[in-house]
């Protein structure tokens, strides 16, 4: 398509995730108690702007490309036992969590020679002035993960065992980019970022008694 805007284009793409994930287990028994408990998350997020091939803009104040993608995932996993000769806790959190972020002009894959599929953004006027003011292309995610794994385990015995066992695993791939690819552009400013930030906090917590 061909396009002239008299002020800004803006080209906008946002995912929010706001997941909470609660397990739990409980387990008593005369002689052995066994408690268990996984909180599993498995989460793919795909997020992308972009002004694609063959697209022209012949005139705009402005060009703002932005992609936006924000995830707050809260897990707890708690497990409690209670038996005379064993009592076991056994507790995990897991988050396998995949994002891609993404905002661009143009194609990154297109050839050299790929000319037809092109995006054209701005030219010339007759004074040699850009007809395209500032081009802003922004990629950013920001992710904050907390994985809480928590036991306690009971035994009351003259000979036994008690046992409490938490992990709290997280496997977390992320990528953002920002880039212009196959394009033909004229413009007074090219501003391009890609930011990736993020936190995690990771708990474990275990208690274990053995009462004899």
């Amino acid at each position: 398509g061909k396009y002239s805007v008299t002020d800004g284009l803006s080209v906008d793409a946002q995912s929010k995730a706001y997941i909470f994930g609660l397990a739990g287990g409980l387990s008593a028994a005369k002689n052995v108690g066994i408690g268990a408990s996984v909180d599993y998350e498995g989460i793919n997020i795909t997020t992308e702007a972009y002004v694609g091939d063959k697209v022209n803009v012949d005139k705009a104040g402005s060009i703002t490309v932005k992609a936006e993608s924000i995830e707050d995932i809260t897990s707890i996993a708690v497990s409690a036992g209670g038996g005379k000769y064993f009592a076991g806790a056994f507790n995990a959190g897991i988050h396998d969590i995949k994002v891609d972020t993404s905002a661009h002009i143009g194609n990154e894959n297109a050839t050299e020679n790929d000319e037809a599929n092109e995006a054209n953004i701005g030219t010339t006027d007759t004074n040699d002035n850009s007809t395209v003011g500032k081009i802003t292309i922004e990629a950013k995610d920001d992710a904050k993960l907390s994985a809480n794994a928590g036991g306690g385990t009971l035994q009351v015995s003259g000979a036994g065992v008690a046992s409490s066992l938490g992990a709290a695993v997280e496997v977390l791939e992320k990528n953002v980019s920002a880039y212009i690819g196959k394009a033909n552009i004229v413009a007074n400013e090219i501003d391009i970022d890609a930011i990736n930030q993020g936190e995690i906090i990771n708990t474990a917590s275990e208690l274990a008694i053995a009462v004899s």
